[in-house]
């Protein structure tokens, strides 16, 4: 992941970081539970790493430092979201300072933990192309002095090193669904799986209805009761 050191303003357009800082890699997978479902996970290494020498020192068991979901864009993209829920706490046990010094965070002088965090944020969201092989998002300093601590923006740009195996597994059962209906090494001939299914026959009545239609619905008989 790069990082764009310079304040991202708003309504400016941008497709790379003019002063460009790397760290704080990001993974994102895929969850394979018990029951056979398969879900996603958005996971920050370094902040992960934070929590189990936080748990080691202090014989603590903090669960996660921050908060990650992924959510299917308009056009079809998946955008991740991290918020950093313990990142009030940083102040005071890094050399980030009571000043908050939101660059290249140390842990050593404070808690005697060598971990550097490239920037103290917020939250961030990155949205993955469609081939999930790129990232573009921004990432937002952590400021107490602004509402919900949210700070400048900043540009975030990367690469992702997914398994491509993973989405040809994907494409291949997409394939599959279809092969009842369609033989590639045969003309392909009319049966009854290739008929269009009843209920597109009734889709012309889910249309909204015009002014004359609302005065005078059809199949309505208006009868006066005395």
């Amino acid at each position: 992941m790069q990082y764009d050191k310079n304040t991202w303003a708003p309504d400016e357009p941008i497709d790379e970081p003019k002063d460009p800082m790397s760290g704080m890699d990001v993974q994102w997978g895929f969850l394979y539970p018990p029951d056979g479902s398969q879900t996603t996970e958005t996971r920050v290494p370094i902040l992960d790493e934070l929590r189990d020498r936080l748990n080691e020192k202090y014989n603590r068991e903090f669960e996660r430092l921050y908060d990650s979901w992924e959510v299917i864009l308009d056009d079809g993209r998946t955008r991740a979201t991290v918020e950093f829920n313990l990142a009030s706490i940083v102040p005071f046990i890094s050399d980030a300072g009571m000043d908050v010094n939101t660059l290249n965070v140390n842990f050593k002088s404070q808690l005697g933990i060598d971990i550097t965090l490239p920037i103290l944020f917020q939250s961030f969201y990155i949205d993955y192309d469609v081939d999930l092989r790129t990232v573009k998002g921004a990432i937002f300093d952590y400021n107490p002095l602004m509402r919900d601590t949210k700070g400048d923006r900043h540009y975030i740009c990367g690469t992702s090193d997914i398994d491509d195996s993973e989405i040809y597994d994907m494409r291949l059962k997409t394939s599959r669904a279809f092969a009842d209906c369609a033989n590639l090494t045969a003309p392909t001939s009319f049966t009854s799986a290739l008929h269009p299914a009843e209920v597109t026959e009734q889709l012309h009545l889910l249309q909204e209805p015009t002014v004359d239609e609302l005065l005078n619905p059809y199949g309505y008989d208006e009868v006066a009761v005395s």
